[in-house]
C-alpha cells in the first residue's frame, strides 16, 4: 500500500514537490539503501523508482536537488545526476553547488555543472546562495565567490530557468549580488524562506518573478517558524512554493499518535507523501481548502 498521511476522504489533485534530494533520502531507509549495493547497472535509480512506488499515487514529480560536488561529478563510472536524470521518470534535476560547499567551486566543477546544465532534464540552477548561520560554511567571501560565479554561468548557460536560491542570513547581501548579476524577470524559487515577511516583500518588489518555498519548517515552535507563518499569511499564494527538502524538515505529529507512528517507516525523515500535510498547514493559515492550495502551489 501507497504512504499515505493525508486522510481527507475527497480525492486530492496531483501535486509537485518543488525541492526534494531523493538520493539523500534513500541512504537513509533501509529497505531502499540495500538496492544501493545491489548489481544493478543503476542502483541508485532503482531505490529511488522503488521508494515512489510507495507514495501517494497524487504525487506527480519532484524536482531533485543535487548541491554537493560528488553528486554533480561526470567523472565517476556511474554518475549519480545520470543516473536520475535517464533513469527516474518522474524526477527533474536542479544543479548548484550550496553555500556550505562554496569552497569546492573550481573549473572542474563549473565544468560538471555545465554538462549537468545542458542536459533535457535539468529545469533550474541551484540551490545556491548565502548561508551565514552554519558553523560549517566557508567565509562569507568564499561563498559570494561562488554565488557570482554560479550567477555568470547562469548568464551563459542557464537563462530563462528558476534560479533556487539557499537565503540563511543573507538576505540583504544576497539581494545585493542578485541586483548586480541577474536580471529582474529572473524566475527564482527562495528555497524554505524563512526571513520576515518584509524581506519576503522587499525582494519580490526587486524581483517580481521571485517565489517562497515553505517546508516542514511552518509547524515547528522557533523564530524561524514564525516568521515563514507571517510569510504564508501576508504573501499570496501565488508567490508560496510547497516542498518537503526531503530528507530534512519534517513534519513531527506530534498531536497524531496514529501518524507519528507511520512516519517511523521513514526513520523521521520527510519525504514527498507530506506535500498534503504541509498544504493542510497552509490552508489553515490562509483560510482555503487544501484542494485551493494544491491547485494554486
Amino acid at each position: 500500500m501507497p504512504f499515505r498521511f493525508f486522510d481527507l476522504r475527497m480525492p486530492i489533485p496531483s501535486y509537485v514537490d518543488s525541492h526534494a534530494h531523493l538520493h539523500y533520502l534513500v541512504e537513509r531507509i533501509p529497505k531502499y539503501k540495500k538496492l544501493l549495493k545491489s548489481d544493478s547497472l543503476h542502483p541508485l535509480a532503482d531505490a529511488i523508482n522503488a521508494l515512489r512506488l510507495d507514495l501517494p499515487a497524487e504525487f506527480e514529480a519532484a524536482v531533485e536537488v543535487l548541491c554537493d560536488p560528488s553528486s554533480l561529478s561526470s567523472s565517476a563510472s556511474n554518475p549519480v545526476w545520470l543516473q536520475i536524470a535517464d533513469h527516474v521518470p518522474f524526477v527533474y534535476l536542479s544543479a548548484g553547488l550550496h553555500p556550505v560547499s562554496s569552497a569546492h567551486y573550481s573549473p572542474l566543477f563549473e565544468s560538471d555543472l555545465l554538462t549537468v546544465l545542458a542536459h533535457p532534464r535539468c529545469i533550474a540552477l541551484g540551490e545556491i546562495g548565502l548561508d551565514l548561520h552554519n558553523e560549517f560554511a566557508p567565509d562569507v567571501a568564499v561563498q559570494t565567490a561562488a554565488l557570482e560565479a554560479q550567477l555568470a554561468v547562469y548568464k551563459r548557460a542557464g537563462a530563462g530557468r528558476p534560479i533556487v536560491l539557499h537565503l540563511r542570513g543573507g538576505e540583504a547581501l544576497a539581494l545585493d549580488i542578485l541586483k548586480r548579476c541577474v536580471d529582474s524577470e529572473a524566475r527564482m524559487h527562495a528555497h524554505c524562506f524563512t526571513g520576515s515577511a518584509e524581506e519576503a516583500l522587499a525582494l519580490s518588489g526587486v524581483f517580481p518573478n521571485m517565489m517562497f518555498g515553505i517546508t516542514g519548517a511552518i509547524a515547528g515552535k522557533n523564530e524561524e517558524s514564525e516568521r515563514m507563518r507571517s510569510v504564508v499569511q501576508f504573501m499570496s499564494m501565488e508567490k508560496l512554493l510547497i516542498e518537503t527538502d526531503a530528507p530534512y524538515l519534517t513534519l513531527k505529529y506530534e498531536d497524531d499518535p496514529e501518524k507519528k507512528k507511520a512516519a517511523k517507516a521513514f526513520k523521521g525523515s520527510s519525504h514527498p507523501g507530506m506535500i498534503p500535510d504541509l498544504c493542510l498547514i497552509i490552508a489553515k493559515i490562509k483560510e482555503m481548502t487544501v484542494e485551493d492550495v494544491l491547485l494554486i502551489a
